[in-house]
């Protein structure tokens, strides 16, 4: 339960000032509006505290009024509401103010912290912190003449969503959703398996095996795998080219020796011209260039010239064979002629159409294709097959609980057994009020039961009293059920509730709030004098307006 200790409120609705605290007991809410003649209660602003209370909890009043609307355009441009209570033993205190000049602040301290959030959390933070919103809180606190006799002659769904709402049985709704958002995933992953295979099995090709692939693949490799085809033409090049060689082998057994033999012969060649050389640049005229004896030098010179020209046409000759002879063997050293010749039996092997050959690649590679398609899509079809019926079995199951969490399912269930309990509540007021009013599930409908010690009656044919009576026993009876959930306050409001009744009535309902006033505080609004001096009340609060600005006084 919720244990409210004080309230105050300054500059908000019509009020000036407003402070109260809430002791067991009843309290007698009374108005005096100096603005019109004889000082009227109505309109002086006593329905405002429990408004005030109401926008401190959710920035949300019974009039409508929110952020700017709610500061008295008579004051300073400024409101403030603080509420202090007890929730699970530790002491919270809630501040909500606003001005015209800034935006609301609205604050949230447990045991002296500061836990205030942003004005979005705020909103979704105390409901949670108080275990009711706003219409829970209502009926839990609050009860007044207008709205006691709507919960007769509601249509059936909205009576339902009502309890559905007080008993906490809404929240099927969230799971309803969730599954909701769940068998719509499903669906879409059911048809689009559905689609999928759909698609695979109109696919051509697919009722040829992959055993059958393989089969005509392997033709297609062995012909192929010896490589690109060559020309007759290409061929015969290559076999002129080997039989050249042949022939360059088999002339030349000796061929290194022949090398060799040119090799020296040529360097005593260049080692005869290098000395005539050195001998013509050494002579001197008639003399010997050793023993520097006279002699005729001319002639020896001409000698040497003449010789000296021959060697090197020789030498010149002999480099040009050497070169030749060279890359005979160079050639002939290179060439393996095992080797060749098996090349020129695998290159025979070759000739052939090279459009074949690309054709038959062309081919294979389809082929290939064909089998990684056909592998990957039968892969796939057992996939999506399987996809298929994991989903057809989750919306069997998704379509039972979303049925199952309808308002005609288990909270339909759990209404039904509910309602016992809260028939007895209503019981123990209607045992007072002589009246036996209760709710029961018929043909699937939620339906009123009420009757007197005479008679039964539709609620069409209720009198304006009976009604009243009976909406009466039916808030009490809800009161009743959710203080002892815990959901309860240690406050009560009660506006106007005894005007449609006979005296007799009024002071039956006198002993029952005087029995629930024993442990909480009971605030009565009544203009029946004879209530007002039948009750020993244990607080008066005093509202007085004058010039537009409501102040309360307790007495």
């Amino acid at each position: 339960m919720l244990l409210f200790k004080q309230f105050s409120m300054n500059g908000a609705f019509s009020y000036g000032k407003c402070a109260i605290q809430f002791n067991p007991g009843l309290v007698l809410l009374e108005g005096k509006n100096l603005d019109e003649v004889e000082g009227v209660s109505n309109m002086a602003g006593k329905s405002s505290v429990f408004d005030g209370m109401m926008t401190t909890l959710f920035e949300q009043n019974s009039k409508g009024q929110i952020k700017d609307n709610i500061i008295n355009s008579l004051g300073n441009g400024t409101s403030e509401l603080e509420l202090v209570l007890d929730t699970a033993g530790k002491e919270v205190v809630i501040r909500y103010s606003r001005s015209v000049s800034s935006k609301s602040n609205w604050e949230i301290f447990e045991n002296g912290q500061s836990l205030t959030k942003s004005i979005a959390e705020m909103k979704k933070f105390i409901p949670t912190l108080l275990g009711m919103d706003y219409n829970m809180f209502s009926v839990a606190s609050y009860m007044e003449q207008g709205r006691l006799s709507k919960f007769m002659f509601m249509e059936d769904k909205e009576r339902k969503d009502i309890l559905f709402r007080y008993f906490g049985l809404d929240k099927f709704e969230l799971f309803r959703n969730e599954v909701k958002n769940v068998k719509k995933d499903v669906s879409e992953r059911l048809i689009g398996a559905m689609s999928g295979l759909s698609q695979l099995q109109k696919i051509q090709g697919l009722d040829t095996s992959v055993e059958e692939l393989d089969s005509q693949m392997v033709i297609l490799k062995n012909k192929v795998k010896k490589g690109i085809p060559i020309s007759i033409r290409e061929y015969q090049g290559l076999e002129k080219d080997y039989n050249n060689k042949l022939k360059m082998v088999l002339e030349n057994p000796n061929i290194s020796e022949e090398v060799k033999k040119v090799e020296v012969d040529l360097g005593r060649g260049r080692g005869r011209i290098v000395w005539m050389k050195d001998v013509l640049s050494k002579l001197k005229e008639d003399k010997c260039y050793v023993c520097g004896h006279e002699l005729d030098s001319k002639e020896f010179k001409v000698k040497i010239e003449t010789e000296l020209v021959g060697l090197e046409q020789y030498v010149k000759d002999a480099t040009r064979v050497l070169s030749q002879l060279q890359e005979i063997e160079w050639t002939i050293k290179m060439w393996n002629r095992e080797e060749e010749t098996k090349k020129l039996g695998e290159f025979k092997s070759r000739v052939g159409d090279e459009a074949d050959y690309r054709k038959d690649l062309e081919e294979l590679g389809k082929l290939q294709t064909q089998k990684e398609l056909l592998e990957k899509n039968k892969k796939t079809i057992l996939e999506l097959t399987q996809e298929k019926d994991v989903c057809s079995q989750m919306s069997e199951v998704l379509d039972f609980w979303f049925e199952g969490f309808s308002p005609r399912g288990l909270p339909a269930m759990i209404l039904g057994k509910l309602l016992g309990s809260l028939n007895s509540c209503m019981k123990s007021y209607g045992d007072s009020l002589g009246w036996e009013v209760g709710c029961i599930i018929e043909d699937d409908r939620l339906v009123l039961k009420a009757k007197d010690k005479w008679k039964l009656l539709k609620p069409e044919f209720y009198s304006g009293s009976e009604s009243m009576v009976i909406s009466l026993i039916v808030s009490l009876g809800l009161w009743r059920w959710l203080n002892m959930r815990g959901k309860g306050t240690n406050v009560l409001f009660l506006d106007e509730i005894f005007a449609p009744f006979d005296s007799t009535m009024r002071m039956r309902i006198v002993d029952l709030i005087k029995d629930i006033a024993k442990d909480r505080c009971v605030v009565v609004v009544t203009h029946n004098e004879d209530v007002k001096n039948t009750i020993d009340w244990d607080q008066i609060w005093m509202v007085e307006k004058k010039n537009g600005i409501s102040n309360l006084q307790v007495f």
